[in-house]
């Protein structure tokens, strides 16, 4: 079965009572689903990642980078041979069915924490892909039509931020 190599934007944003997420709603499929798309050809994913979330909301983005502050002394010494990317929260490998985007296929989906860069920022919709967007707490996704795998990561991602091990 073929794979298409994808990166979605877990983009966050703290109230005073809640870690949100940002949804949008898939024109195809009417789910609920964090900003992201298929990677171009060439495109590094943590790019891909950033330009779905702009071109599916209007938001600019940047990454949070949770693992590489503990890997500063290695990064200097690489300078000269390469340079790390920034890391995923995490890699799914999704089976995406007929139905929802033409052909049975799979999904390697690099899916990185985002937070904006002004916090006031405004969403503007791309109407081509997703019909609407919104900011959604953590703990009322379970009300959304969204998938399980999201759920169970935004979960995973409000936990690290209430133990303080992610700060955005």
């Amino acid at each position: 079965m073929k794979s298409h190599y994808v990166a979605t934007g877990y983009v966050l944003r703290e109230t005073s009572n809640h870690i949100n997420l940002l949804l949008v709603k898939q024109r195809r499929s009417g789910v609920w689903l964090p900003p992201g798309g298929h990677l171009r050809a060439g495109e590094l994913p943590h790019k891909g990642a950033i330009r779905e979330v702009k071109e599916e909301t209007g938001l600019d983005c940047g990454i949070i980078d949770v693992y590489h502050s503990r890997f500063n002394e290695v990064q200097s010494a690489l300078e000269e041979e390469g340079t790390f990317l920034p890391m995923p929260f995490c890699i799914m490998y999704e089976h995406i069915p007929a139905s929802r985007e033409g052909t049975q296929h799979m999904h390697i989906d690099f899916s990185y924490l985002m937070a904006t860069e002004d916090s006031s920022a405004k969403t503007t919709i791309n109407d081509l892909e997703i019909t609407d967007a919104k900011w959604v707490a953590i703990d009322l996704l379970e009300d959304q039509k969204t998938l399980s795998n999201v759920i169970s990561i935004a979960k995973s991602i409000r936990s690290l931020v209430l133990e303080e091990m992610i700060s955005f």
